[in-house]
C-alpha cells in the first residue's frame, strides 16, 4: 500500500467520521483521533512495517497540508491476527482512547469483531484490506479489494495461456473461500475445472497433506489464496515436493 493510498484512507476516515453521530468532537483546536488496527504479530504481520510506515507518513503529510482542517492523531494497536484480540483492542479504542474513526488493515474475522466495535460507539470503521465482499454495514467503508475484481482477470490470463486443470488451496475463512466461489463458477462458465480443493486454518505450517492432493490431482495450475505469513511455509514445502 501507498502513500497515496494511506492518505485517501485517513481522508475517507474523516469524511465518514462528519457523518456518524458518535465520539464527537466539534471543537476545532482539538484532533481528530484516528486507531489504525493491524496486525503487528501473527499470520498477518508480515505486512507490518509496510503499513506502519505507510500510515505514518500519510498522517506527517496530512498535517504538514492541514488536509483535515485540524490535527490528525493515530494510535497504532496489534490485533495480532485474531479476532478476540480485535475485539478487545477495538474496544479499547473506542471507550478509552476515544478514537473518532477507526481504520483496519486486518483479515476478515479481526474485521467483523473490530467492526463491532465501532457500530457499537457509532463511529466509521474503513477497511483497507481485501475483503470477502459480502458485508453490507452502514458504518463500514470498504476500500480494499474484493474477489471478483481479481479472480476472472487472473483466470482469463491462466486460460489464454491453455491450462484447463485448476487445485484451489486457500485459508479458511471468509475472503478465500468467496474467491475460491467465483474461481469455480467463473472456471467452470469457461470450460474448465476446479479438480481439487484445499482449506487450512489460519497459523497452519504443516502443507504435506495439501500439497499429496495436489500431486495427485495433477492440475495444470494452482491457485492459491493462503493468508499472509502462511505462505511461507506453504511455498518451502511445495518447492520442496
Amino acid at each position: 500500500m501507498n502513500q497515496f493510498l494511506f492518505r485517501a484512507l485517513l481522508l475517507t476516515a474523516l469524511t465518514a467520521f462528519a457523518g456518524c453521530r458518535g465520539n464527537t468532537n466539534n471543537d476545532a483546536n482539538q484532533p481528530y483521533k484516528i486507531g489504525f488496527v493491524m496486525a503487528l504479530s501473527g499470520a498477518g504481520s508480515v505486512f507490518a512495517d509496510a503499513a506502519r510506515q505507510g500510515m505514518e507518513l500519510a498522517i506527517e503529510q496530512v498535517n504538514a497540508t492541514n488536509s483535515a482542517g485540524r490535527r490528525v492523531e493515530i494510535t497504532i494497536v496489534d490485533d495480532a491476527t485474531d479476532p478476540r484480540t480485535a475485539s478487545e483492542v477495538c474496544n479499547r479504542l473506542v471507550t478509552q482512547e476515544r478514537v473518532n474513526a477507526i481504520i483496519g488493515y486486518e483479515n476478515t474475522p479481526s474485521r467483523v469483531a473490530c467492526n463491532q466495535a465501532a457500530q457499537r460507539a457509532g463511529i466509521p470503521y474503513v477497511a483497507s484490506s481485501m475483503s470477502g465482499g459480502d458485508l453490507c454495514i452502514p458504518n463500514l467503508f470498504q476500500v480494499g479489494m474484493v474477489p471478483s475484481q481479481q479472480v476472472t482477470a487472473m483466470a482469463d490470463y491462466l486460460l489464454k495461456s491453455g491450462a484447463k486443470k485448476f487445485y484451489y488451496v486457500g485459508s479458511d475463512y471468509s475472503s478465500p473461500k468467496a474467491s475460491f466461489e467465483i474461481a469455480k463458477s467463473y472456471l467452470k462458465s469457461k470450460g474448465a475445472e476446479i479438480v481439487g480443493v484445499s482449506f487450512e486454518p489460519v497459523g497452519a505450517t504443516d502443507f504435506a497433506a495439501d500439497i499429496a492432493k495436489i500431486a495427485a490431482a495433477n492440475p495444470d495450475v494452482v491457485i492459491e489464496s493462503i493468508a499472509a505469513a502462511d505462505e511461507i511455509p506453504f511455498f518451502k514445502q511445495f518447492r520442496t515436493d
